[in-house]
């Protein structure tokens, strides 16, 4: 890919052109596990499926979320001017080789253990269509970008209008040989056009949920869980007072995205986010 060298393999012969892309951040193993399995199948002969393996090439042998020289992520670059340093050159590399491809997954994960997170940014959100996509992918939808505060500097607000499906799975170390099939299945029908009839659930709102108090938060609930509006996500253990508990409930009906990863919250700090269906 020019003469940054970045790896891109191909299989099949189609005319239509598909883009998986993996290791923007170094230390998101999942999609590896996935495509590996998808490539013991047989090659497609309608499109032609192009693997980006490698985006970050020091993070990944590192273990590394940034670039292991500049500290920097790799996908908060995309609308930088010139090429300051290698994180920036391979961005604009990167963005200038797939943006006229008819298919884009960009393959992440994150630490909810259970659920496939679709992240449909747009300012105008997503059609149908699209949403099937993540349907057929298995994936609960996001449409809410206002907690990526850089969100113009992504690649997502760099392919606005394009096919691109960013997708967060859950983390390797949750993984097991089933759930590896069945993600790798899903993602070999959603390449070959066999897309779900069903529309994803859609969380389109998020709120953090704050602490009443300083303390240690005990959570209840695991991260992707759904709740119903006033039940109990977790408690604070205040080891100040006598080790009093004080319940932390839910202000709205919707699934528990994530926890944030402090163990000790002070008063007012946030201790998970909670995403509301939209529809």
């Amino acid at each position: 890919m020019g003469r940054l060298r970045l790896q891109a393999f191909r299989y099949g012969r189609g005319p239509v052109r598909k883009v998986l892309l993996m290791g923007m951040h170094g230390d998101e193993l999942t999609p590896y596990y996935l495509v590996s399995r998808l490539l013991e199948r047989e090659e497609p002969e309608d499109y032609t499926l192009e693997i980006v393996p490698v985006i970050n090439a020091g993070g990944l042998l590192a273990g590394k979320r940034m670039d292991l020289i500049y500290d920097e992520n790799y996908n908060r670059a995309f609308q930088k001017k010139g090429t300051e340093n290698i994180v920036a050159a391979v961005s604009s590399a990167l963005l200038e080789h797939v943006k006229d491809a008819d298919f884009i997954l960009d393959m992440h994960n994150w630490e909810s253990p259970s659920v496939v997170f679709g992240m449909g940014f747009s300012p105008d959100g997503c059609s149908d269509d699209l949403l099937r996509v993540y349907a057929s992918l298995g994936a609960v939808c996001v449409l809410d970008a206002s907690w990526t505060v850089d969100y113009e500097a992504t690649f997502g607000a760099a392919l606005v209008g394009r096919p691109y499906f960013p997708i967060e799975y859950p983390p390797q170390r949750l993984l097991d040989e089933w759930t590896i099939a069945d993600y790798s299945a899903k993602l070999d029908r959603t390449l070959k056009g066999e897309g779900s009839s069903q529309l994803p659930v859609v969380l389109g709102d998020r709120r953090a949920l704050n602490s009443p108090r300083p303390g240690i938060f005990d959570p209840l609930v695991e991260p992707g869980s759904w709740v119903g509006e006033g039940e109990i996500i977790g408690s604070i253990i205040d080891p100040f007072d006598g080790f009093k508990v004080h319940q932390i409930r839910s202000d709205a009906p919707g699934m528990v995205m994530y926890f944030e990863n402090r163990k000790f919250v002070l008063d007012g700090e946030p201790v998970c986010v909670l995403g509301t269906v939209s529809r």
